[in-house]
């Protein structure tokens, strides 16, 4: 946004939820991201993102582009708008193939129409609130590598059939296992979950202080 932010500073200060209900949809809040890797390392995962050839030319240009990267980063305000997420049954963590016919965890996300729709309303939304300033959008709403807030894949629910954990915090079938962080929320919220998972884990530690 054209203001020079200085490295000694702290950047991830600020926040709002004006967007939250727009035209009777859900979107979510913006805040600020704080710094993100150096340029060195973003242009890496540029090339990670491209075939041999292209990859090669990108690194052949690297230098510069990592000095316009470190200097363009270094004299702006990074915002990140976190927009909810909805549960669907094909989005989960599930047991797949690893190396040397081994089991190992998969985690299978893929952005859904609705969701799709509502990304494109929380962009357009954002570049008319940030008209007349100089601004450029960086698109990460597909990239499962650089996944933040991570919340569910153990849901609340009354059906084990459906859910991980009852409202108690308990685990189905098992008297002695609770969950109490995001884990268990049915869906992503649209915010940052911090407070929300310390409220859950203050109401777990209450509960068990009872028995």
């Amino acid at each position: 946004c054209g203001q020079h932010i200085g490295r000694d500073v702290h950047v991830k200060q600020l926040a709002f939820n004006d967007f939250y209900l727009q035209g009777g949809r859900k979107l979510g809040s913006v805040q600020s991201f704080g710094f993100l890797p150096p340029g060195r390392d973003i242009v890496e995962e540029i090339a990670a993102d491209f075939g041999a050839l292209p990859a090669a030319l990108l690194r052949l240009g690297a230098p510069a582009l990592r000095m316009g990267l470190d200097w363009l980063l270094s004299h702006s305000l990074l915002l990140a708008t976190i927009l909810e997420d909805l549960p669907y049954p094909d989005n989960r963590v599930q047991l797949g193939h690893g190396a040397h016919g081994r089991e190992a965890l998969e985690i299978r996300h893929r952005v859904h129409p609705g969701e799709r729709e509502r990304i494109d309303s929380f962009r357009e939304t954002m570049r008319s609130a940030l008209r007349p300033y100089r601004y450029f959008l960086l698109k990460q709403a597909d990239n499962n590598r650089r996944i933040a807030h991570v919340c569910g894949t153990c849901r609340f629910g009354d059906d084990p059939a459906t859910s991980v954990a009852g409202a108690d915090h308990r685990v189905h079938g098992v008297d002695n296992l609770f969950i109490a962080d995001s884990a268990v929320f049915p869906s992503s919220g649209g915010i940052n979950p911090a407070l929300t998972i310390a409220a859950l884990a203050l109401r777990l530690a209450d509960q068990l202080s009872k028995q």
